[in-house]
């Protein structure tokens, strides 16, 4: 690998992101600069810090009680973002305290959410399995479309559970909540996204029945389909090593926040192929490493992070 130049498309990133310093500094800086990256913005915290203070204001100027336990799940899924789960824990039980049984499945899902934050995966899975057997359920005779449709609305629920299945290493699992984890806003993103997870769970894996052809279908065609940043990691998945474009074209992106979330996915799924692929336990490390100094608040690919690449899983 040219590690020069990675090593520079990398740090030309963390220039665009302002450093993203990490408000727990678990890691020193990726590249030495001139000034101290520790005063420089975290986009991503930041953007969670104003939701929060958002709900907050919304709550205080509710009129009703569903209008109140909206605003209040909005502040549990901020506080879980920003690495308070017990906070976030009481907030949305205190939301859900004002509406009617049965729960709506947005508060239920968000608990959830929070639970396996709070790495109690079975905890997750106990409130989104009968849900989601449910949403199949009401799935039957239904058109592609409709379909579909309750897919998108169900896929943060689909999608945790894969998240859970896969911390729990029930593979086969995590494989089907990752095809039925569908949303018809984000098209061939989000299914580049899903293909990236398949190709974790392969190499983690190694089970020759946690397979699907349509996610293997999206990991292979995506990888020349541009989809950005994200074609760029499954053609890594692929066996190209292309780290330095994968940061060029992080490097592109305008958003602040989205460019450090994307960063995130770098450093994650870079990890995972040095240490379950390249058996590289000391490269997945330092990717370990770089994610902690660039902390995405409210990425799940930090957390999936700390979980597996600081180890000897």
């Amino acid at each position: 690998m040219p590690t020069n130049r990675v090593l520079i498309a990398v740090a030309s990133t963390l220039v665009f992101l302002g450093g993203c310093a990490s408000k727990i500094q678990k890691a020193g800086p990726l590249v030495q600069a001139g000034s101290s990256l520790a005063s420089t913005p975290n986009y991503l915290h930041d953007s969670w810090e104003e939701t929060l203070r958002a709900a907050r204001k919304q709550e205080s100027g509710a009129t009703s009680p569903i209008e109140k336990a909206r605003a209040v799940k909005t502040q549990a899924a901020a506080l879980d973002s920003l690495g308070r789960q017990k906070e976030a824990l009481d907030a949305i039980d205190r939301a859900t305290s004002l509406l009617p049984s049965p729960l709506p499945k947005p508060f239920a899902f968000t608990k959830a959410s929070i639970l396996l934050n709070r790495n109690d995966p079975n905890g997750a899975l106990a409130i989104l399995k009968p849900l989601l057997a449910q949403a199949k359920d009401d799935e039957v005779g239904r058109n592609r479309l409709n379909v579909a449709v309750m897919r998108t609305l169900n896929r943060e629920g689909f999608f945790d559970a894969a998240l859970a299945y896969m911390q729990l290493e029930q593979w086969q699992d995590a494989v089907r909540a990752l095809e039925d984890s569908q949303d018809l806003t984000e098209g061939r993103s989000f299914q580049a996204y899903k293909a990236l997870y398949y190709r974790y769970v392969q190499a983690r894996s190694n089970d020759p029945v946690a397979t699907s052809s349509q996610l293997e279908s999206y990991a292979t065609a995506l990888a020349s389909y541009d989809v950005g940043y994200r074609s760029s990691l499954l053609s890594m998945w692929n066996g190209s090593d292309n780290s330095e474009e994968v940061a060029q074209r992080i490097a592109a992106i305008p958003n602040n926040a989205d460019r450090q979330d994307a960063l995130a996915e770098f450093y994650f799924f870079r990890g995972a192929y040095l240490k379950y692929v390249k058996k590289d336990d000391a490269g997945a490390r330092k990717m370990m490493a770089n994610l902690d100094h660039l902390a995405p608040y409210g990425a799940v690919e930090w957390i999936m992070g700390s979980r597996v690449l600081s180890g000897h899983e």
